[in-house]
């Protein structure tokens, strides 16, 4: 395959290199078939399928399974592994789709691609699906995008291909099977073998059924369901005088409900027995027959029991509704742990809630589920005696006040379903214990020890309630009467068991100092903490809710005046107690951390015993909770104070500030989370280890975020820190921050203001401070097309932003020849100035995939510019800048469309005004003369500089693919890196996400500089092939039409003539030929001579061209006297009309071969002036470039190190500090 034409010309027939095919194999062997096989030229269609690809890059897109997939797959039915079965051409063919809309159009109407072998699929939200009628159905996951440069021989250099990573195949016919990997995939876990569902009966393990599930499923058994309702109309149970009559009637009822279930037909009852045993359907009944008759039937029987027990109980509820749990009875070792206790407190409180259910239960297995599920929820999780189950009914039993407890229980022992049931098992054990719980509440000592508990707690409680915070008045009274309660018990080495008063708590866990705390009045709190025997520091710090909150982060989330008073008492224990207290987390992981910003003062004091990378169950931590405390009155103080604590504290623990341990859910960092641009400075200038260009879920870095919602300030910021990078794009939708400036709102000031801001700094990092002209988006618009964006940045800080069409872009850029023949900038081949994978026109959609070509076309556009900018042709040209620079509005945007009928006037005008310039002096004209001391000069020059760049392009050629090689390797390996779940599952936090591409940039600027390299060589051997070629040949013709006209014309040769004046006219014809001859063979170089040539041009042949009319055809003007054949003309010099016609011609052809070499001494003397300087600029351009990219790679490659080895670093040190 030949690159660009260059074999075609005559000494670069040897710059093609020689493939050794010993380049390292790809991990990928789909990738590596196809774009580095050592012997394409063998393979016959697989050659012409990559020449196709090679030729058209921007028509096909390549899916590409994994190399995991590849790799530890076979294919089921050859038994093959797919490594073989990949190299397949079908299996190619099936995996590289046409995106020409063009020629697939059910594409864009229906998302429908064809591959090579015409296999049908459509592709969208990120999946390959087939046609619904397709059977297989394949449904295959898309991975990822990106393009990936040919580095073999016989791909073009410049060429890049559409690669879409998939998750496995989708080559119809084969069928993937795993291969024993478990030591890739997960940990050396045996895996163990199935069992086999023992065979038996369908029955054994059915549990019972709803009787209104079976009316819903079995229509047959509505005649029943009607029957039952009249039994329930006929059974209200009022006549029984006694239980006896009351159990006899129930007996009865349920014999007949099982009767007329019975009265089935046999057909019937097979159809119920098919799918439920006789006992089940018996227990449905059951149920549903007690619970359409329990209203009435439970009344009777409450009426009939006349329980005295439960009348006492229900006396004994109002006296214990103050009891706390810690005077129940429960042991010494749960009474002392707090966090021990809250958490049976946490089982008794879910207790109370389902056993208070008991007094709605309309069934006796209702009510045994509600006694036996009350009994698992305070055994669960525990190992637990019987003394400590005890105490806990007991305290379940008076707060649960179910009405007729003793009937509900024997009701449930009386009429359940199965007796045996209630004699064994936990059902049973649950209600004994309920059973003896009860007898402890009857029994009058312990009863009188619970009421005399609870009528202490109800004293001290109840006056911490009467406390208010406005009341002031009626607060005194309250403080005395808590003086007199608690003053005698304020002595030095005073000492409260578990069961006082004083070590009373709620039914939330709370003490009376948090209960009193809640009061919200500082005066109460400062009275309770005078008692400093009864209250003490152990107990401040001991003290926890039942949902984890210890004193002070209560009292700061209820922004309590005596928030500090509690703080400063905290600080009075010892440091780990401090920390401990701090850093303990409640039910939804905050610790008291994440509330001290609301009283920010503390932060300084508590701030340093904090943790602050500790997060709650929303993902957040304290300094995160700070950053989203927009509406704080002192943000930026408060700020300010967190940043400095929270540096502080990273030293020393002797951390490394890693900011993903303050990312949330939807992977927001703080960048990401504050607002506020001054406290975004404090933030950047504080911490170095930050990841400025992170990425959330919404694929936003911060920068993004910050232009998608206007946030001037806060662009004006990240932009003044270097590590922000504007280049990055996400790797969803390929967007980067420029994306997001809001264009359909560009008469708003902050929307120009940002975008002016973003796009020079973007211009400026990216391309230098030098370049002033750049394309900073491209995107289609309704009726202009894919258009794009540029930015000319200009003095003072001035810039504007021109909107044009982008056929008009390369259309001025092509204009750029014919403006000076002499630059080395061409597009007879434009795949090595556009790359084809580019172009975005007409072609289908992958998943953004039109995205990432608009963003490949604009990187290679300003690369482009650049080039032309550094290699001096836009220094010599000035189609693009006045195209570009034409007067817009500033305040709307202005599409821009080229003329190109004007622009080819001025480039003509221009070109003429050369000419004419040739013309207006003689020291000018005597300039453009081209001799032969000329000619050589430049044909060594010529020789030299095609030698130079013969060498030139062989290095940069073997370069470029070594390069590219090294580039997909890299990529290849880092993909491959990816696949190993050890990296990427286990530590998803420590893997990087998408950064910038500087390899991609490195070999892109030396394309650009391949491809100015190979128009140069193009310019340099035109000049010498064809402009020196055609000078040698016109030269041979003059001085043999000088020599024949001589000949023809001389004395001997003409016949007599009469007249003197004739023969003088004839003579000084031919002696003013034979001088413009010399002349422009440069053997006559007499000034005067020249200056007579000047004006007999200017006279006769350029007469009034060089003024305001355009020059025209000039053969023939001037031959009005010399080419007359009467008597004036040449028709009087000989008699013979034979020599007439012939001298006729000799004369025209000198004539038309001066004007045409003095046109060409115009044009060789200024292609020969402007190559010279082209060439002396190419050396310094081709080192400024080569040393431009080989500064951006390192740069990049030492970035992306530094990132590499800063995620390690944190890695470790989250590990360490585990």
């Amino acid at each position: 395959m030949e690159d660009h034409g260059l074999d075609n010309l005559p000494s670069v027939k040897h710059f093609r290199t020689n493939s050794d095919g010993k380049h390292p194999h790809l991990s990928n062997p789909l990738l590596d078939h196809l774009f580095n096989h050592p012997n394409i030229e063998t393979t016959g269609p697989l050659k012409e399928l990559v020449l196709q690809l090679c030729a058209n890059p921007n028509d096909f897109s390549i899916l590409l399974p994994s190399t995991k997939f590849l790799t530890t797959h076979i294919d089921k039915k050859s038994n093959r592994p797919y490594t073989e079965v990949c190299k397949e051409l079908n299996f190619v063919l099936s995996h590289i789709v046409r995106v020409n809309v063009m020629k697939e159009p059910r594409i864009r109407t229906h998302r429908e691609f064809s591959t090579l072998n015409n296999f049908k699929v459509t592709i969208r939200s990120n999946r390959i699906l087939t046609l619904p009628n397709y059977t297989p159905p394949i449904d295959v996951k898309i991975t990822g995008q990106q393009f990936i440069r040919g580095f073999a021989d016989y791909i073009p250099i410049g060429t890049c291909f559409h690669i879409v990573h998939i998750t496995e195949c989708i080559y119809n016919g084969y069928t993937s099977t795993d291969v024993g990997t478990n030591l890739l995939i997960s940990e050396n876990i045996p895996i163990l073998p199935k069992l086999e569902t023992s065979k038996v009966s369908n029955y054994s393990q059915k549990q019972s059924v709803a009787f209104e599930v079976l009316l819903a499923e079995f229509s047959l058994l509505s005649p029943i369901n009607d029957k039952f309702k009249t039994l329930f109309e006929e059974y209200n149970f009022e006549m029984c005088k006694s239980l006896h009559d009351l159990d006899n009637d129930f007996t009865v009822m349920m014999r007949r409900g099982s009767g007329m279930l019975n009265s089935l037909d046999s057909n019937s009852l097979n159809i119920l027995f098919n799918k439920y045993t006789s006992d089940q359907l018996t227990e449905s009944v059951y149920d549903y027959l007690e619970k359409n008759v329990h209203r009435n039937f439970w009344k009777r029987f409450v009426q009939l029991s006349d329980n005295v027990e439960d009348k006492q109980l229900e006396i004994t509820y109002s006296k214990l509704k103050w009891l706390s749990l810690t005077q129940v009875g429960l042991p010494d070792e749960i009474l002392s742990d707090r966090s021990i206790l809250n958490q049976y407190l946490k089982k008794s409180t879910a207790a109370i809630r389902l056993f208070k259910r008991l007094q709605t239960s309309q069934s006796s297995s209702a009510k045994c589920k509600i006694i036996s599920g009350t009994v698992e929820i305070l055994s669960r999780n525990t190992t637990m005696d019987a003394d400590t189950l005890i105490a806990l009914l007991i305290f379940v039993i008076s707060f649960s006040r179910v009405k007729d407890l003793n009937n509900h229980i024997l009701y449930a022992k009386k009429y359940a379903y199965s007796h045996s049931r209630i004699e064994a098992g936990l059902l049973g054990y649950s209600i004994s214990s309920i059973e003896v719980a009860m007898k402890y509440l009857q029994n009058q000592e312990q009863l009188k020890r619970l009421i005399d508990c609870s009528e202490k707690n109800e004293l001290l409680w109840t006056l911490l309630g009467d406390v208010k915070s406005t009341n002031f008045e009626n607060n005194e009274a309250v403080f005395e009467s808590i003086e007199t309660l608690l003053g005698p018990l304020n002595f030095e080495g005073v000492y409260f068991p578990h069961h006082h008063f004083i070590r009373s708590i709620s039914l939330v866990g709370e003490s009376c100092l948090t209960y009193a705390l809640k009061q919200k009045s500082y005066e109460l709190i400062d009275v309770l903490l005078q008692y400093e025997h009864i209250f003490t520091l152990d107990d401040i710090l001991e003290e926890i809710n039942i949902e984890g909150s210890n004193m002070i982060s209560l009292a700061l989330e209820l922004d309590h005046p005596s928030t500090h008073i509690l703080a400063d008492i905290v600080l009075n224990a010892m440091v780990n107690e401090i920390e401990n207290y701090v850093n303990q987390a409640d039910s939804d992981g905050r610790t008291t951390g994440h509330f001290l910003y609301r009283s920010s003062n503390l932060i300084s004091k508590l701030g340093p015993f904090v943790q602050w990378n500790k997060k709650d169950n929303m993902g957040n931590t304290p300094l995160m909770v700070y950053v989203r405390a927009y509406d704080h009155p002192r943000y930026v103080s408060m700020m300010k104070d967190t940043f400095e604590t929270v540096k502080d504290w990273y030293l020393k623990t002797n951390r490394k500030f890693n900011h993903r341990e303050h990312i949330d859910f939807k992977r927001n960092s703080l960048m990401h989370m504050i607002r506020d641009a001054t406290v975004l400075k404090m933030f950047l200038e504080t911490f170095n280890e930050l990841e400025m260009n992170h990425l959330n879920d919404s694929n936003q870095s911060p920068i993004s975020l910050a232009v998608r919602y206007n946030r001037l300030d806060i662009v004006e910021v990240l932009l003044n820190d270097p590590r922000v990078c504007l280049s990055i794009v996400d790797p969803k939708m390929f967007m980067s921050p420029l994306d997001y400036v809001k264009l359909d709102r560009w008469d708003e000031s902050v929307n120009r203001e940002i975008a002016k801001m973003l796009e020079a700094r973007f211009i400026i990092t990216e391309y230098g401070e030098d370049f002033a002209i750049a394309c900073v988006r491209a995107r289609f618009e309704p009726d202009h097309g894919l258009c794009c964006y540029f930015r000319l940045l200009r003095e003072n800080n001035h810039s504007d932003l021109v909107v044009v069409p982008f056929d008009s872009v390369v259309k001025i850029l092509k204009l750029l020849k014919k403006e000076n023949l002499s630059i080395p900038f061409d597009f007879s081949k434009p795949e090595l100035w556009f790359p084809k994978h580019g172009y975005v026109s007409m072609k289908g959609n992958i998943d953004s995939s039109n995205k990432l070509r608009i963003n490949s076309l604009i990187n290679n556009l300003n690369l482009l510019i650049q080039s032309l900018f550094k290699n001096g042709t836009l220094e010599n040209t000035n189609s693009l800048q006045n195209f570009l620079e034409k007067p817009h509005r500033t305040d709307g945007l202005k599409y821009q469309s080229l003329d190109e009928r004007e622009v080819l006037k001025n480039i003509f005008v221009k070109d003429f005004e050369h000419k004419k310039s040739a013309f207006t002096s003689q020291m000018t004209f005597q300039r453009i003369f081209v001799r032969e001391d000329d000619i050589v000069s430049y044909e060594g020059f010529l020789d030299y500089t095609i030698g130079d760049l013969e060498k030139y392009l062989k290095i940069l050629r073997r370069l470029y693919r070594r390069g590219t090689l090294k580039d997909v390797l890299t990529k290849d390996y880092d993909s491959m890196k990816t696949s190993i779940p050890l990296l990427c599952e286990r530590f998803p936090e420590y893997k990087e996400l998408y950064v910038q591409d500087s390899s991609s940039i490195f070999l892109d600027k030396l394309r650009l500089l391949y491809a100015t390299s190979v128009d140069l060589f193009k310019t340099a051997h035109d000049m010498k092939s064809v402009k020196i070629k055609r000078w040698h040949k016109l030269i041979s013709d003059l001085e043999i039409t000088g020599a024949e006209l001589k000949r023809m014309i001389g004395v001997n040769n003409m016949e007599q003539q009469d007249e003197d004046t004739k023969s003088e006219r004839r003579e000084a014809i031919i002696s003013q030929i034979s001088t413009q001859i010399d002349l422009l063979t440069g053997k006559n170089r007499d000034p005067e001579q020249i200056e007579h040539f000047r004006n007999d041009l200017l006279t006769t042949v350029y007469k009034g061209k060089y003024g305001d009319q355009s020059p025209k055809d000039v053969e023939g003007i001037s031959l009005e006297k010399l080419l007359d054949l009467g008597e004036t003309g040449i028709g009087s010099w000989f008699t013979e009309k034979r020599k007439t016609v012939y001298i006729k011609k000799l004369l025209t052809g000198f004539l038309r071969h001066r004007i045409e070499l003095v046109e060409l001494f115009i044009d060789l003397r200024k292609s020969y002036e402007q190559l010279a300087v082209f060439v002396s600029r190419f050396y310094e351009f081709r080192g400024e470039v080569f040393k431009d990219a080989l500064r951006s790679y390192s740069k990049g490659k030492v970035d992306e190190l530094k990132r590499e080895l800063l995620a390690w670093d944190l890695s470790l040190h989250s590990v360490h500090s585990k």
